[in-house]
């Protein structure tokens, strides 16, 4: 069923993976009925414990629940940020990028929109999956098929999105690989777009780390990372307020607390409008 996704779509499908192993671990941070369907010939894992999964001590081992843990990390603090708009009443909510996000499956009620918007291969892998499932969206949900290397805005507007209402925007693990220009351009889209009272969450990478090490079990991943700039310092110019949050103080509030094996940048942005 992937054969469809390039390289860039098949990260999206690793990131559901992670979802299903931290839904099915017991206290799990993260409950997401669909990531299971979206992982082809998805066995639950067997050596997860309660802190996630356990891993032999190598190196290679320690990088991949790294990457775990920090994927645990901001999809927490991403829901968090919806949870927390949508109390303060914002309705319409934006996932760039969308890949196999459930949020609209996991978070919420009847009164919020979603605008899920990706490229065709993804949002057509995406439906597909979602049809053989009976969970049902807690809101309304918008399929935007469209690049955002192209005019999505226009795209978006003829979707049904109102630019005159307070907007969330979500950028998980995307800006990486659009490059510096097109997300100066993309936040830009962003910003026209948004009402005063708008919010965005995004993943913004960081120095050292994770994006360091061009060996071991992410070389493929990491070859798809590009430049994208400086995401905060562009966000202000545009009118932005904006916070940065680690993945580790993520955890510990959630009552993970890390070892040596916690996740290094990228980092985690929250910005307001």
């Amino acid at each position: 069923m992937t054969d469809a996704l390039d390289a860039v779509g098949m990260t999206a499908v690793g990131v559901a993976r992670v979802r299903a192993i931290e839904s099915a671990v017991p206290d799990g941070l993260i409950s997401d009925p669909l990531a299971p369907l979206f992982v082809p010939d998805w066995d639950a894992p067997r050596d997860a414990g309660p802190d996630g999964p356990r891993v032999r001590n190598d190196d290679d081992a320690r990088a991949m629940l790294r990457m775990y843990l920090w994927i645990v990390a901001r999809t927490v603090f991403l829901d968090r940020l919806c949870e927390h708009a949508a109390d303060e009443g914002i309705s319409q909510f934006v996932l760039l990028g969308v890949g196999l996000d459930a949020r609209p499956f996991r978070l919420g009620d009847t009164t919020l929109r979603w605008f899920e918007l990706d490229r065709p291969q993804v949002i057509e892998y995406r439906q597909r999956t979602i049809a053989t499932s009976e969970v049902e969206p807690r809101g309304h949900r918008t399929t935007v098929v469209a690049d955002l290397t192209e005019d999505w805005p226009t795209v978006l507007r003829d979707s049904g999105f109102d630019p005159h209402a307070p907007t969330v925007w979500l950028a998980e693990g995307l800006l990486v690989y659009l490059g510096a220009q097109v997300v100066a351009e993309v936040l830009t889209a962003v910003t026209a777009l948004s009402a005063p009272g708008s919010r965005i969450g995004a993943t913004v990478r960081g120095g050292g780390g994770m994006s360091a090490d061009p060996s071991g079990p992410f070389a493929e991943v990491r070859a798809l990372w590009q430049d994208t700039g400086d995401v905060v310092g562009r966000l202000q110019e545009l009118g932005w307020s904006t916070d940065l949050t680690s993945a580790v103080d993520v955890l510990i509030e959630a009552g993970r607390v890390p070892s040596t094996t916690a996740p290094s940048p990228p980092t985690l942005l929250a910005g307001r409008r």
